[in-house]
């Protein structure tokens, strides 16, 4: 073959080498050609990625503002434990723990309560009270926010406390006066409170959501009875809007009914002022409480109850495992306080 090509003329050979070469790269241009191409796009398959990106964009938690506020772990109530940037686990595991009796005595202790983020327990150190004398109290509670700005809840407070925040006397007057009539639906700013002059008041009243008594007036003899009554019943009560009304009912439903009107202070949104100006329109039939039979209840609806928590709901299962528990002899364990033995008589029996 070699021979053969040797033979032709130099234009032929030219010619030759020439086709061999394209042969060549027409070879190579297949097999590289492939990876050059675009790759095909599954249209559904990028419509369905789009979508799951949009969706873990809307599940995507907010991040909590953090309300900032002096505070003792020992007597803070779990919406204000959420206010100051606790999870909803770690709330639920410091309140169980002070039902079955347990004391913080200090931050270290704090810090053993499941669920607590040593990070945000280190942010708020400073609002930390535990101190009982209330001289020590006001002291930390002024040295806690006067760093920061705090939200303050109007209805609750009194000249004391209002001097304390420094608060402009004539406004202060004024505020105590106007819950006398009026309930404030919102948190005030204690920095907006402190800057304001009387005139500033005055225009920022009407502003402030409040609600008048008078919207609901209540005769001499009107008397509802609170285990029995439905949610149209309870708006009819001052201070009660719809979504109160279903909040007492809802509890009214975890406890097994109430026994005393102070409880409804267990209700969250429900003020003190509240219960006071409408003590004397209710009624309590404790006939209706339904108690909860130790003896066959399970595990789950015993430590479900708002007044008992896991570990005196174990003691009980395991107690009567062993043989039928009486009520009384089964609370004298440590693991019940004075206050929940009380409360423990009023839903439990063991018959």
């Amino acid at each position: 073959m070699w021979r053969e090509l040797l033979t032709l003329t130099k234009r032929e050979q030219v010619g030759v080498f020439s086709l061999f070469f394209i042969l060549i790269v027409l070879t190579g241009f297949l097999f590289v050609k492939p990876s050059f191409q675009p790759e095909e796009v599954d249209e559904e398959l990028q419509e369905w990625i789009h979508k799951m990106n949009q969706s873990n964009a809307v599940i995507q938690p907010k991040a909590k503002s953090i309300e900032y506020f002096s505070f003792n772990p020992n007597l803070v109530s779990k919406e204000e434990l959420i206010l100051l940037g606790f999870s909803d686990y770690a709330s639920n595991n410091l309140i169980k723990y002070r039902k079955a009796g347990g004391k913080i005595k200090d931050f270290e202790k704090l810090s053993h309560i499941y669920g607590m983020d040593s990070a945000h327990l280190n942010e708020i150190k400073p609002y930390l009270v535990f101190k009982t004398n209330e001289k020590e109290v006001a002291k930390q509670s002024t040295q806690a926010y006067s760093n920061y700005d705090y939200k303050i809840d109007l209805n609750i407070q009194d000249s004391a406390k209002l001097h304390q925040l420094k608060i402009n006397s004539q406004i202060g007057g004024d505020i105590l006066r106007v819950k006398k009539s009026y309930y404030f639906n919102q948190r005030i700013s204690v920095n907006v409170l402190q800057s304001w002059n009387f005139q500033d008041w005055i225009n920022a009243k009407d502003t402030l959501l409040i609600k008048k008594h008078s919207e609901k007036v209540l005769t001499e003899h009107f008397q509802i009875e609170l285990n029995a009554a439905d949610t149209a019943e309870l708006r009819l009560l001052r201070g009660i809007g719809k979504v109160l009304a279903r909040r007492i009912v809802y509890y009214r439903k975890k406890l097994g009914g109430f026994y005393n009107i102070d409880q409804l202070g267990e209700v969250e949104g429900i003020s003190p002022i509240v219960i006071n100006d409408n003590k004397e329109y209710i009624i309590v039939d404790t006939l209706l409480v339904q108690k909860v039979n130790i003896n066959r209840a399970s595990l789950k609806r015993m430590k479900d109850h708002p007044y008992m928590n896991f570990y005196q709901a174990k003691d009980i299962y395991e107690a009567r495992n062993k043989s039928s528990v009486v009520l009384d002899d089964i609370i004298q364990n440590k693991s019940f306080d004075a206050a929940d033995k009380n409360r423990i008589r009023q839903y439990f029996t063991d018959n």
